[in-house]
C-alpha cells in the first residue's frame, strides 16, 4: 500500500459509484426520459390537432362565403323574379281596367245614344202633339200664339 492509499478500496467505492449510476439511469432517468417523450407526442399530437382544426376552421370559412355568395345570388334573383311578376301583374291588371274602361264606355254611349233617341222621340212627339194641335186650333179660328207659349213653358219645365 503505498502512500496509504487502498486501491481495493477505490475498487470498491468506484463500483458502488457505477452500481449508483446503472441503478439511477434505470431507475430514474428511463422513467423520465419516457415521461418526457410521451409529453413531447402529446404536445405534438395537440399541436397537429390544432393545425388540423385550423384548416377544418380555414375550409368551414370558405365553404361558408361561397355559400353566403350563392344564397345572395339566389335572393337578388329571387328579387328581380318578384319584381318582374309584381310589373306583369301591374300591366295586366292597368289592361284589364283599361278594357273595363273602354266597355263602361261604349255601354255609357249605348245608353246615351239609347236616351237621346228616346229624348228626340219623345220631343217628336210632343212637337207633333202641339203642331196637330195648333193646327186644328188654326183651322177652327183659335189664336194659336198663346199655345207656342204654353209649349215653351212646357219644354222649360221638362228641362229642368
Amino acid at each position: 500500500m503505498p502512500l496509504g492509499i487502498d486501491f481495493a478500496q477505490i475498487l470498491l467505492h468506484l463500483f458502488n459509484f457505477v452500481i449508483l449510476f446503472a441503478g439511477l439511469k434505470i431507475l430514474v432517468w428511463q422513467p423520465v426520459k419516457a415521461f418526457m417523450q410521451q409529453r413531447n407526442d402529446r404536445y405534438k399530437e395537440m399541436h397537429e390537432q390544432a393545425e388540423q382544426t385550423l384548416t377544418e376552421a380555414s375550409e368551414m370559412k370558405t365553404t361558408y362565403e361561397k355559400k353566403m355568395h350563392e344564397a345572395e345570388a339566389e335572393i337578388e334573383e329571387m328579387r328581380s323574379a318578384a319584381k318582374r311578376e309584381a310589373q306583369e301583374s301591374a300591366q295586366r291588371i292597368e289592361d284589364e281596367a283599361k278594357e273595363s274602361a273602354q266597355r263602361i264606355l261604349a255601354e255609357a254611349k249605348t245608353e246615351a245614344e239609347e236616351k237621346k233617341a228616346a229624348i228626340v222621340s219623345s220631343a217628336m212627339k210632343d212637337l207633333t202633339e202641339v203642331i196637330e194641335e195648333s193646327a186644328k186650333k188654326a183651322l177652327l179660328g183659335n189664336d194659336t200664339s198663346g199655345m207656342f207659349d204654353a209649349f215653351l213653358d212646357q219644354a222649360g219645365e221638362e228641362e229642368a
